[in-house]
């Protein structure tokens, strides 16, 4: 029983990291695919063992990475079975600042959604669930707290100020965010992103 989902939620992790190389190889249909593979590992893994942490964590990555290949009815509803795996996976691993990171996204995904998006997420829920930019910050502040050199976070807690209009804290964490080293292609995205942040709000410095 352990073994299984120890090996399922390694293949969900393996065929995730091979569908975001097909993107970055611009094949989209092999992308596709392989989301759809790392959601069936995933859910063996699941199956198999539900007190696992990694388990819930891959299958909430594995829901979330299938978003562009749904309807927005099923989206919203994935969106709420991705907060409920990343929920039960911080119960059982609470100092993992990528599923707190993971958190934040989430409220900051719903913090955004459309007129258009609340209005099919009330029909499917009683009421759409509360978000806002100040509970995502929450989110990446607690991240920051166990991972502090982790660049594409600090970009979020950035721009989560940003969001809030809170321009003199956004530039603040900017400039920490960029002082940051790079390691790896996700640093240099994420810094990309920081420079562009940094020549905007720059006079907002103290």
């Amino acid at each position: 029983f352990g073994v299984n989902s120890e090996i399922s939620w390694r293949l969900a992790k393996a065929t995730h990291l091979r569908s975001i190389a097909a993107d970055k190889d611009g094949d989209k249909e092999m992308k596709r695919q392989l989301a759809f593979e790392t959601l069936e590992h995933a859910k063996k893994a699941i199956e198999d063992n539900d007190k696992n942490a990694e388990c819930h964590k891959w299958y909430a990555i594995a829901i979330g990475s299938i978003g562009d290949y749904v309807s927005t009815k099923e989206k919203i509803q994935n969106g709420n079975e991705f907060k409920k795996h990343v929920d039960i996976a911080l119960e059982l691993k609470p100092d993992d600042p990528t599923l707190h990171h993971m958190l934040g996204r989430w409220y900051t995904e719903i913090a955004k959604l459309s007129w258009v998006e609340r209005k099919v997420a009330s029909t499917l829920f009683s009421k759409v669930p509360e978000a806002t930019h100040d509970m995502a910050l929450s989110c990446f502040m607690k991240a920051y707290e166990l991972k502090p050199k982790w660049k594409e976070n600090v970009l979020c807690i950035s721009n989560s100020f940003v969001a809030m209009k809170k321009f003199e804290d956004a530039i603040q964490w900017i400039d920490r965010a960029v002082a940051i080293r790079v390691k790896g292609e996700d640093d240099q995205l994420a810094h990309e992103s920081l420079l562009e942040l940094q020549r905007k709000f720059e006079s907002y410095r103290n």
